[in-house]
């Protein structure tokens, strides 16, 4: 294991103190970045690898580095003060990705998968990079072992009942709410249902060596200890968003989605929420605010520099982008 497991999981069960929400100042139209720092800053193991100083102590940048960037912010919020400022993180995560953080609108969702597989990256760094590590060892970095779970696609040929199974790593779960969907178990329901594959999208059988009519289902092979779920509120090619109202769980039980009963119980309790604020329903503008429970069990509502605590009964009433659990 490029981190020790054992480790892993003596930071989940730390006690951490000192550590209080603080406002973000709005860097121009960076109100998705500061939504996703919010919840970033208050995923537990994330944030007691930060305070050992376990990145730092062996990191062999020359020049910046986001996550020593991140264990100073983090750092910071046991001090009392003003509302923090990210702009370093965003001017050097446009270095990363030249369309993120140029003061246009962005998603929140996209910077939350650009800032993990830029962290993905980093504990890769002294191993020679991704290129150079083998795919399974990679699945056993401190990043991967907070955010990433496997995902199950079984494919059953209707002609010959032959079955075949693949395997991907995911860092994130993004889901459907279009049609019936009402609550996220619905979206969970309909995400692991099986799928005929049929007519124009028949299956290639290799023991049939034609296409055929086939079954897929998808399920959660691997459960990750941090479950970031994100709910498909905007489609890809339209304009509008879908509004509509999901309910979601403060704990959510993923055994009924999981391939078998050999994961320890995937038991999940909230501890964050992105909403993004619509006008009209439109999707290429508006404005996220974040929900967060601090270490101590307090939620707060923030929108860039304004912390305010509020009860779980107005989070549980937001719509929901995305949705952080702790196992």
């Amino acid at each position: 294991m490029l981190f020790p497991y054992e480790e892993f999981v003596k930071f989940f069960q730390s006690d951490v103190f000192g550590i209080c929400p603080r406002g973000l100042v709005n860097c121009g139209n960076s109100c998705y970045a500061n939504a996703v720092l919010q919840c970033l800053t208050c995923t537990k193991p994330l944030v007691v690898y930060m305070l050992c100083r376990s990145h730092s102590k062996s990191c062999c940048a020359k020049d910046w580095c986001l996550m020593c960037e991140l264990e100073q912010h983090i750092m910071f919020l046991r001090e009392n003060g003003s509302p923090l400022s990210p702009s370093r993180i965003l001017w050097h995560m446009r270095s990363i990705n030249c369309q993120m953080g140029d003061g246009s609108q962005e998603d929140a969702h996209e910077f939350l998968r650009l800032l993990i597989a830029s962290m993905q990256s980093i504990c890769l760094e002294s191993l020679g990079g991704e290129k150079k590590v083998d795919p399974r060892l990679q699945e056993t970095t401190f990043i991967q072992h907070t955010f990433g779970g496997r995902l199950q696609s079984k494919v059953k040929c209707l002609n010959c009942n032959h079955e075949s199974e693949r395997y991907e790593n995911i860092m994130d779960l993004t889901l459907e709410i279009l049609g019936w969907v009402e609550s996220l178990e619905d979206a969970l329901t309909q995400f692991t249902s099986p799928e005929d594959l049929d007519g124009e999208n028949m299956y290639r059988c290799l023991r049939c060596t034609a296409y055929v009519r086939a079954r897929k289902q998808l399920s959660i092979h691997e459960a990750p200890n941090i479950l970031t779920i994100v709910l498909k509120r905007f489609q890809e090619g339209r304009y509008g968003k879908i509004n509509k109202c999901i309910t979601f769980p403060e704990m959510l039980d993923m055994i009924p989605y999981m391939t078998g009963k050999g994961d320890i119980p995937p038991l999940y309790m909230l501890y964050a929420v992105v909403v993004h604020l619509d006008t009209l329903n439109a999707s290429f503008s508006g404005h996220y605010v974040s929900y967060v429970k601090d270490l101590q069990g307090n939620w707060f509502r923030i929108d860039d520099t304004d912390v305010q605590p509020v009860l779980i009964s107005q989070v549980m009433s937001e719509g929901a982008y995305i949705l952080f659990y702790m196992r």
